[in-house]
C-alpha cells in the first residue's frame, strides 16, 4: 500500500512539473508589460522598513521607559 501511495506521489509530482514547465515556456511571450515604474517599488519598499525601523524602536523606547519607571517606583517602596 505504501508502494502504491510513494508511485502515485512520484507519478502527480512528474506531471505536475513537466505540465508547469509547459506553461512557462508558452506563457512567456503572453507576459504584459510592467504596470509601475521600478521606483515606486523601491519608494514603497523604503517606506515600508522604514516604519517598521521606526516602530521596533517606539517599542523598545516604550519598554524602556516603563522598566526605569518600574524600578524607581520600587526603589520609593523601600
Amino acid at each position: 500500500m505504501r508502494r502504491l501511495i510513494s508511485s502515485i506521489a512520484a507519478f502527480l509530482f512528474t506531471c505536475g512539473s513537466a505540465i508547469a514547465l509547459a506553461a512557462v515556456a508558452e506563457g512567456g511571450p503572453l507576459a504584459p508589460e510592467p504596470q509601475v515604474n521600478v521606483i515606486w517599488v523601491y519608494a514603497f519598499l523604503v517606506l515600508f522598513f522604514g516604519i517598521c525601523v521606526w516602530f521596533g524602536i517606539a517599542i523598545w523606547r516604550s519598554d524602556r521607559t516603563s522598566k526605569t519607571g518600574a524600578k524607581s517606583g520600587s526603589d520609593a517602596k523601600s
